[in-house]
């Protein structure tokens, strides 16, 4: 029996597509995509159980960062420096402010933001956070010469920064259709 294009579904036809291209003996955990996505929640996972102790997240280090030398910034600057979407640093900041890390003020230059700065709380655990994250770092990759950590950090920032022009230019190309950045 033959079909045409339009009696095959779309994911039917992505998968007869990828079957087409993929080797027989293609192994998924061999590919560099599934490596570095598993490496990523591993070392997550190590890092958010060694920074427990301290009573902070891996993913309040961009914050942390970002606002270890005094500044106050508002949550769209935080949001941009940590590259992750408005709503999930608004719910970050706050659990962020309500242990007790953080303190937020009145935006002067736009009354619907809030600009953020550290507490004393939260300034006293950035160089314990630090260190326990660089004491980690060091423990996981010291399988690894200085040499290959180095063109390792080369490799993934090379093709982290093609992903993010990918990410760019579709942002751009959704501006385009949407200038407004309404939802439809």
């Amino acid at each position: 029996m033959s079909m045409s294009p339009e009696d095959i579904s779309v994911p039917m036809y992505i998968t007869l597509a990828v079957m087409q291209v993929l080797p027989d003996d293609f192994d998924p955990t061999s590919s560099p995509g599934y490596l570095v996505a598993r490496l990523a929640r591993l070392l997550a996972r190590r890092n958010d159980e060694l920074l427990a102790r301290l009573g902070v997240s891996v993913a309040w280090l961009p914050v942390l960062g970002a606002l270890r030398q005094g500044e106050t910034l508002a949550q769209k600057e935080l949001a941009r420096r940590a590259e992750i979407g408005q709503p999930a640093m608004a719910q970050m900041l706050a659990r962020m402010e309500r242990d007790g890390f953080l303190v937020s003020t009145p935006d002067p230059d736009d009354r619907r933001a809030r600009r953020y700065r550290l507490t004393e709380t939260g300034r006293a655990c950035v160089e314990p956070a630090v260190a326990t994250v660089r004491d980690a770092n060091d423990a996981i990759f010291g399988c690894l010469t200085k040499m290959k950590q180095r063109t390792l950090v080369a490799l993934l920032r090379e093709v982290s920064s093609a992903l993010g022009e990918d990410a760019h230019a579709e942002r751009e190309r959704a501006t385009r259709r949407n200038p407004r950045g309404r939802r439809r």
